[in-house]
């Protein structure tokens, strides 16, 4: 089981949606690497639920109201923006806006 606290997670050179950033590294991350496998029985829990993950996206059904920080279009929009602008990818920090 992962942990719900975003601190367990460095701030890493990534992708999201496809757009080259520095944001939270993913449950699994292998930078460069070749050949990584996760072999063998059992599930990989994300451990997301309402108050933990989910409500980024920004769905009431998922948890999310205004007075709650999280909503991750902001930092869509931004990295959208930054794309635009041709902002150095290393340069593209967004996992601050998030939360």
């Amino acid at each position: 089981m992962f942990s719900q606290d975003s601190n367990d997670y460095p701030i890493v050179f990534t992708r999201w949606e496809g757009m080259e950033c520095m944001n939270y590294s993913s449950l699994i991350y292998a930078y460069e690497e070749e050949n990584i496998a996760v072999t063998g029985e059992g599930t990989l829990d994300g451990n997301a639920n309402n108050d933990n993950w989910w409500f980024w996206c920004g769905a009431t059904k998922y948890g999310y109201n205004e007075s709650r920080p999280g909503r991750q279009n902001p930092a869509r929009a931004k990295l959208h923006e930054y794309m635009a602008q041709r902002k150095p990818a290393r340069e593209r920090i967004l996992a601050t806006d998030i939360i």
